[in-house]
């Protein structure tokens, strides 16, 4: 619940901000680090990159990183 939330309230800020995120561009990813490099390395793969990766903990975003 605390992870939905989290996320609920990321989205939330970014869509006040002026910066909604399209339901395509997000990504559920597992608590897992080999998870998150495979699915962030796979988004980037499509060509159209990202300005920005937000991750929902520090594991999640060791992965995108690393």
């Amino acid at each position: 619940m605390v992870a939905y939330l989290r996320r609920r309230r990321a989205l939330d800020a970014a869509r006040a901000a002026g910066l909604p995120v399209p339901d395509g561009r997000r990504i559920a990813c597992p608590y897992d680090i080999r998870m998150s490099k495979e699915m962030i390395a796979g988004a980037l793969r499509g060509g159209d990159l990202p300005s920005a990766i937000l991750a929902g903990n520090d594991v999640i975003a060791h992965g995108a990183l690393f």
